[in-house]
């Protein structure tokens, strides 16, 4: 390969990831029985030995948002979410209770307004027997028309079903 090439691979490479000041991407999507999808993409914040969640804060922080897309209508908890787009929090309360929050606002850079909220639902939590590096989020299918949102960080991890309406 001609070294010009390589130098703006790197380059490339170096821009697009080694100066970047937020996490990179991750995303998840569950697929109902019908073809209709839901997708959350979240940021990889890496859990650090002393990085602890916030007590009663909206996390992530504002500018590490979480988006939700769903092409369908969800209930999440006791919460009717129609199809759209949604930013999405977690409400860590001690180790063992956090809320999930979707809210109409999906500003990238925006500050947390809890009046754009379309909902909170209580999260089951459990301990992992293994840390998690970095916030990692997937669905797992448990059901024709029900996803379960995982949500790992650190050893700690929250909960809920998406159930398609």
């Amino acid at each position: 390969m001609p070294m010009r090439r390589v130098s703006l691979l790197l380059f490339l490479f170096l821009a697009t990831y080694g100066f970047s000041q937020s996490p990179p991407q991750g995303e998840t999507t569950c697929t109902f029985a019908d073809g209709k999808q839901v997708t959350l993409r979240y940021p990889q914040i890496p859990h650090e030995n002393k990085a602890e969640l916030p007590d009663g804060n909206p996390w992530p922080a504002d500018n590490l948002p979480i988006y939700l897309f769903t092409q369908t209508s969800l209930t999440i908890g006791n919460v009717n979410v129609p199809a759209g787009a949604y930013g999405v929090y977690t409400i860590p309360e001690k180790k063992d209770a956090w809320d999930l929050v979707v809210t109409r606002d999906v500003k990238q850079d925006g500050q947390y307004d809890k009046s754009q909220d379309v909902g909170r639902v209580p999260m089951q939590t459990g301990q992992l027997s293994d840390s998690s590096p970095t916030l990692r989020a997937y669905f797992g299918h448990v059901a024709p028309q029900t996803c379960t949102l995982r949500l790992d960080y650190g050893k700690e991890r929250g909960y809920t079903d998406f159930k398609e309406k």
